[in-house]
């Protein structure tokens, strides 16, 4: 088994996936063609990253997988993936802090901790995407789930939201948090799998928390019958957990993230990550420049690159 850093960029340098709609696609569909392999990624502005850890013979396929949804996705062409092997497990590590970096290293006001395009909710399990597992112990045994908490900002490891954190939210923003635990549009609607497993998560730990079936039915837009119904069907306890979780994050990174990562500038100044140089077809040339030449006492100008 090895470790690959792949990167797409777009050309321009034009956001790929401009809308939290095209993310939530986009990130469902990498994780149905290449789920199990994946143990990183960022979904960021013009770039995509995603590091694989597979057997090397199936590389060539998974990356054309990835690269046929996301070029089917992106809202503007993309340059061919650049591939890297992450050759160490220094390389490795420091590669978990460069994707959950890369939200500030592009400038942008998304919250590395809590957007659609970071890995972050995946790694602490606040996310629950179908074969999105991310198993970074795979590729990085000792990996520290601090060195994560670190990279955004945080301190202290999440506490799953208890019972009256969860009520006081009330219907709606509850639906809200279930919405972006399973990577979904906030009306939960549709028959896929995922949107049903989502409704019927929230109905169960509604009525856990003490929520009424009325007010569920009004967040999801069916009748109160059809609530109560809900909340006695059969789900997973990881997923209900991973809610509580995402409600902890989303209180936990209340504060902006450029004011959480600066105040620790000093302490991770040493461990800055920076990007890998980009592919030869990725950079441009450098416009023309005036080179002095001294002949026999006299200046002439040459120009060459």
């Amino acid at each position: 088994m090895k470790t690959y850093h792949i990167t797409w960029a777009t050309k321009g340098r034009q956001p790929a996936f401009p809308t939290e709609e095209a993310r939530r696609a986009v990130l469902h569909a990498i994780a149905s063609v290449a789920g199990t392999f994946i143990v990183l990624f960022a979904i960021v502005d013009d770039h995509v990253h995603i590091v694989l850890r597979m057997d090397a013979a199936r590389l060539a396929a998974i990356q054309a997988s990835l690269t046929r949804v996301l070029i089917n996705r992106a809202a503007v062409e993309l340059a061919p993936p650049y591939v890297r092997d992450v050759a160490t497990r220094a390389h490795m590590s420091n590669l978990v802090g460069y994707c959950l970096g890369q939200f500030e290293h592009h400038g942008l006001a998304d919250d590395p901790a809590t957007a659609t395009g970071s890995c972050f909710p995946d790694l602490v399990g606040a996310r629950r995407i179908p074969e999105l597992s991310l198993p970074i112990t795979a590729a990085l045994p000792r990996f520290r789930q601090r060195d994560a908490y670190a990279a955004v900002g945080l301190d202290a490891k999440l506490v799953p939201a208890d019972d009256a954190t969860v009520r006081g939210l009330g219907p709606a923003r509850l639906a809200e948090a279930v919405a972006h635990t399973f990577g979904l549009a906030a009306d939960l609607a549709g028959e896929r799998p995922q949107a049903v497993r989502a409704r019927r998560t929230l109905a169960r730990l509604a009525y856990d928390v003490g929520l009424r079936p009325n007010d569920v039915a009004i967040a999801l837009g069916i009748t109160p019958t059809a609530a109560a119904r809900l909340r006695n069907r059969r789900v997973d306890e990881l997923d209900v957990r991973a809610i509580r979780l995402r409600i902890a994050l989303e209180a936990a990174a209340a504060r902006p993230a450029a004011a959480r990562l600066a105040e620790r500038i000093d302490a991770s100044a040493p461990n800055v990550v920076r990007e890998p140089p980009p592919p030869p077809y990725l950079v441009e040339p450098p416009p023309l420049q005036p080179i002095m030449h001294r002949v026999l006492g006299e200046q002439r100008v040459a120009f060459g690159a």
